[in-house]
This record gives structure tokens, sequence and C-alpha cells, in this order.
């Protein structure tokens, strides 16, 4: 097989190409120009940029500096007028050249001539930031409003039976049958307290009434209520967007032997949603009466009737959390 130099068609050997006709034996292609081979030629072109890179570098390197109108400058004969005081005080305007002027006043009239104009202020722009900048104070109010309006509306209370030593963390240095601490909710893992949570968990939904939970029962001996109730009040919000909050325990626990205790306790704390309230309530380390145990079960005080609360002197431990 042969491929013609002249159309590139490939046939078997012969002396005529089948397709455009051409002496393959004769045919001999035309050399292109030698300015187009020299072109082609990947070492010429190397060279060419090579050279000008070079020539481009010395161009930029030797580029003259601008001239300035300084003191300095003394054949410039640019003509400039020059008031003058005579010597009855009065303004004389002449013409004179340049370089007609000592060092001095041409130096002094450089800066006049090359005194920067003032700067034009964009009115409109100066409008713009000027009410972006109000826009921005207003919706900084409007925040800081949201933020005092947007008040506690939901607490969830849940019960724990802890010991002295777990509560300590909490409560450092306070005394007191009743006890509150205010803190982060990052704080306190209620998790790591989970086997010794009750089984009485109750969301109640706070507003400017009283909200009561009341586990207060008759007694059969003399018809006195017996028991412990949690009350909680809204009673207003601050400037800080806290909700002041009044928590009230009132308790009335009777003993076996027929003596009892009694706890009537009240603060108002300043809460928001992303604290945890915590109450301690030591409650009295007595025997209770059996048909008191029975009625009282499932309330927080089914504490009382542990075995640990007795031998390790558990106190009940009240989380309540609170929600907007």
């Amino acid at each position: 097989m042969i491929v013609c130099g002249k159309c590139g068609f490939t046939q078997p050997k012969d002396v005529y190409c089948a397709n455009c006709g051409v002496n393959l034996e004769k045919y001999r292609p035309e050399k292109p120009p030698k300015l187009v081979q020299l072109a082609k030629d990947p070492y010429f072109q190397i060279s060419t940029a090579i050279i000008c890179a070079i020539a481009a570098f010395f161009i930029f390197i030797n580029k003259p500096e601008p001239t300035y109108l300084d003191e300095t400058s003394t054949a410039d004969d640019t003509e400039v007028i020059v008031e003058e005081k005579t010597t009855d005080n009065k303004l004389e305007s002449k013409k004179i050249t340049k370089a007609a002027i000592p060092k001095q006043k041409n130096k002094l009239l450089s800066k006049k001539l090359f005194k920067k104009k003032p700067i034009k202020t964009n009115a409109v722009a100066d409008k713009k930031i000027v009410n972006n900048k109000i826009t921005n104070q207003k919706t900084e109010t409007s925040n800081e409003t949201k933020k005092v309006t947007e008040s506690i509306n939901q607490a969830a209370l849940n019960y724990y039976e802890l010991t002295p030593g777990q509560l300590e963390k909490y409560f450092p240095g306070t005394s007191g049958r009743v006890q509150a601490s205010v803190i982060d909710r990052s704080e306190i893992n209620v998790q790591n307290f989970s086997s010794s949570k009750l089984p009485s968990e109750i969301i109640a939904q706070i507003s400017s009434k009283r909200f009561s939970l009341d586990y207060m029962i008759e007694s059969l001996e003399d018809g006195e209520l017996r028991g412990i109730k949690f009350t909680l009040k809204k009673v207003n919000t601050n400037s800080e967007g806290q909700d002041n909050i009044n928590i009230k325990v009132d308790a009335d626990i009777p003993s076996k032997e027929g003596n009892g205790a009694s706890i009537d306790w009240s603060r108002t704390l300043a809460i928001d949603s992303s604290k945890t309230l915590l109450l301690k309530i030591a409650l009295p380390h007595i025997e209770l009466p059996a048909s008191f145990m029975e009625d009282t079960y499932n309330s927080p005080l089914s504490i009382m009737s542990s075995p640990q609360f007795l031998d390790q002197k558990t106190q009940l431990l009240v989380v309540i959390l609170f929600e907007n």
C-alpha cells in the first residue's frame, strides 16, 4: 500500500494516484516559504518571547519620571499673576514669569498652583448613610423591645431525690428548709440524676394568674389539709427582658407520733428562658403515718417512704425549666 503525497489517498502501489492522478514517483511537495518555516520553529518562538520580555523590562525601568512644578524649577517662564502690597497698603496685581520669582515666593506660589481643590461630597450618598444609621438604630430598638415582650409562658417541673452531697454543688454555703438557686441551663445535666427521678412531672402554663400544684390531702384525724403545694405567679417583666416570678412552697407534714412540721417559704426571682430554677427542700426526716404515706405515693412527698430517706438524709430537688 502507498499513500499519495498530494491528497493523502491510500491505495495499492502504482505509478499514478487513483484519486488525484498525480505521478507518485515524480511528485515532490512544495516547501513552504522560509519565513513560515521559521515562524513554526519552536526554538525561534521561545527566543522571540525572551527578547520581547527583556525589552519590556528595560522600557519599564527606564520610564522617565513625571516632572512637577516646585521651587527648584527656574527655567519655567509661565506667566502668573501675583498680588503685592504697595506703600499705601493697597493691593496691586502684576504679571510676572515663574523664573523671575524668588525661591521663597516661588515655593508659596507652587503651593497655590497645586493646591488641592476641596472634594465635593455626595449629598445623596451621605443622606443614604444617615438613613441607614437611623434604620439600624430602629432595628436595634425593635429587637430590644421584642426581647422585653418575649416573656415566659410555660414551666416544666421535675422532682428528684438526692443526697446532701449531690446538692452541695448547686447550693454552696446556704442553709434553710427551702433554698433556691438560679443557674444557666448548661450548668446542670439532669440526665445524671435520671435514676433518682420521681415519676411526677408537671407542665405548668404561667400567666399573670397564680398557678398552683396542689398535693394536699385532708387528714382523717382532724380534717386539716396535709401535704405540699407549689405556687408560681408571673409578677412583671423588668427592663432586661427577664420575668419576675414569685415561687411559693407550703407544706404541712404529720409525723407518726402526732406532731408535724410545716414549711412556709416564698421568693420573687428574675428569670428568663435561658435559666433553670433549682429548689432544694429539706423535708423533715420523720416517719409518716401509714394512711398519709398511701395517699401521697404519687406526689413529691413519696421520697419520705424510700429506704434512703431516713438512712442517708436524702432531700427533694425541684428542677423548673422555663419556656417562652
